[in-house]
């Protein structure tokens, strides 16, 4: 039913993940070794471990997610080799994530996380994703940073979308509330662009917003790590 209203739903879910794979391995490239993956589903293709770990190998991963199989399958699939896991968390509860065990024992929050907000934000009204990424933002150390991308839509495809959809609520966000998702993050260049269009250090250019598609951006969070960050 959604490809009735959408028939490149395929597609942008394909650009999405390629846009997740570039960011990821860019973060890397600048020095980022600890990644927080929210509401990550279950590992498919070009997972957020093993695009980091290409050019990073010590890079440790966290995926969260609230589905108690989702987190036994991806448990299941991950490597085992103690730079990934996977635990069930609600990431609408910022805050039980950030104190969760299984995230402190992964992630040390002194230093630079890069948090992954894929194609999850518009399960939220944009109030709620504006308080849980301020929230995480608040926890994260300087020179974190976030990686986000959003489904969304014009006012008539946007609107048909959330009707259709079945699984829970879809709220079609617009570019001002999805760059406010940043929680006060420096946007890279090429800032908030189609997924597809991202690209590191890209011109900036405003997307044009017909139909359906998906705004992606990194952020950076102000400041330098320290000396002792860096360690």
């Amino acid at each position: 039913r959604l490809l009735a209203v959408s028939p490149h739903l395929a597609r942008l879910a394909r650009d999405n993940r390629a846009f997740l794979d570039r960011a990821v391995g860019w973060v890397a490239a600048r020095g980022v070794r600890q990644f927080l993956d929210l509401g990550s589903g279950l590992p498919a293709t070009a997972n957020t471990h093993q695009a980091a770990q290409a050019v990073a190998p010590d890079a440790r991963v966290v995926y969260v997610d609230r589905d108690a199989m989702v987190v036994v399958h991806s448990m299941a699939l991950l490597t085992g080799d103690g730079s990934t896991a996977a635990v069930r968390a609600d990431i609408t509860r910022p805050r039980s994530v950030l104190g969760h065990p299984g995230v402190l024992e992964m992630i040390d929050f002194r230093q630079p996380v890069a948090v992954i907000a894929a194609m999850v934000l518009h399960f939220m009204d944009p109030g709620q994703a504006r308080d849980v990424m301020g929230t995480l933002a608040a926890a994260l150390a300087p020179g974190s940073y976030l990686i986000v991308s959003v489904g969304c839509g014009d006012r008539e495809v946007g609107g048909r979308l959330a009707r259709e959809y079945a699984a829970g609520n879809l709220h079609n966000h617009a570019p001002d509330d999805i760059a406010s998702f940043f929680a006060g993050a420096r946007l890279e260049p090429p800032g908030i662009v189609h997924a597809a269009d991202w690209q590191p250090g890209a011109a900036v250019r405003r997307p044009a917003l017909t139909g359906a598609h998906v705004l992606a951006g990194v952020g950076r969070l102000p400041g330098a790590a320290t000396a002792c960050q860096r360690k």
